[in-house]
């Protein structure tokens, strides 16, 4: 499948930081974030990828947007269409039908499948059923 060239360098530079992560873990290391640019860029990718994530799973939601709003990020919060995926918008003052806050190293590392099921930690406004739908689909796309 032809793929924009920016993705496929985000894509690597997640693994990278993933599997380097892995082996600290290995070698009893601390567990170290991505540099604070390399965050942001993973975590808008993430929150593009959501619609994707909830398809794999066989639950679209398509028609629902949702807010993703970091902890860890400084004013960092993304609006997520759910039915358009490989896009996030900078979060506007749009009415969302859920916003899910939560801290963006967190949300890499269930994408990764790094973090043990129920571990990822969050807090919601509005459909709390959509917000829990969208958190348990974040390692959908991990295959290692």
């Amino acid at each position: 499948v032809p793929t924009p060239i920016g993705w496929v360098l985000m894509v690597r530079a997640f693994e990278t930081w993933t599997h380097t992560d892995d082996i600290r873990r290995a070698l009893g290391h601390q567990m170290q974030p991505p540099p604070p640019p390399s965050l942001r860029t993973m975590s808008r990718s993430a929150c593009a990828l959501m619609p994707l994530m909830l398809a794999a799973r066989g639950q679209p939601r398509t028609g629902e947007v949702v807010r993703v709003r970091f902890t860890d990020i400084v004013d960092t919060a993304w609006d997520v269409d759910l039915g358009e995926i490989g896009v996030a918008h900078v979060a506007r003052t749009n009415r969302v039908d859920a916003e899910i806050t939560l801290d963006a190293v967190d949300l890499c590392r269930a994408i990764g499948n790094r973090m043990p099921e129920g571990g990822l930690a969050y807090t919601s406004i509005g459909d709390a059923d959509l917000a829990r739908t969208v958190i348990e689909a974040a390692p959908a796309l991990a295959v290692l």
